[in-house]
């Protein structure tokens, strides 16, 4: 009777399937950055490769999920629009969520809806070039 013989050995092992992670929902309560920092080591041992934040600006509202841009530049630093922070945290949260993020080797996906702008503050004067729809200069 002749020994079963099992699979052969891989020459090669198989590469980590990527795998991201929409690390947010629509109810995500405040604070959100310090809360997801604290989980990446669980989320790395469960194979996430990649986590995708929300859109981190300055809302409109301090509850406002970042779909409702009020400033594109103010990622949690500056007290306007009656917060300091984000719905999500402040920048500094936000910095040391990148740092953790960058030691797990894990790939952050920032989204960002740059087209949806709410609530200026004051009507400003906007100046545009004409464009040719043919082409044509």
């Amino acid at each position: 009777m002749s020994e079963i013989e099992g699979p052969p050995e891989p020459q090669n092992p198989t590469p980590q399937n990527p795998t991201v992670l929409q690390a947010w929902e629509w109810h995500t309560s405040k604070e959100h950055y310090n809360r997801l920092k604290e989980v990446l080591p669980v989320l790395a041992d469960l194979g996430i490769t990649s986590i995708w934040l929300p859109p981190g600006c300055k809302a409109n509202n301090p509850d406002g999920n970042g779909y409702d841009c009020y400033d594109l530049w103010d990622l949690g630093e500056f007290d306007q629009k009656w917060t300091r922070s984000t719905k999500w945290g402040s920048r500094e949260d936000l910095a040391e969520l990148l740092l953790e993020a960058k030691v797990m080797d894990m790939t952050v996906i920032w989204d960002a809806v740059l087209n949806h702008k709410t609530a200026g503050d004051a009507t400003e004067e906007c100046w545009a070039v004409e464009v040719d729809p043919n082409g044509i200069t």
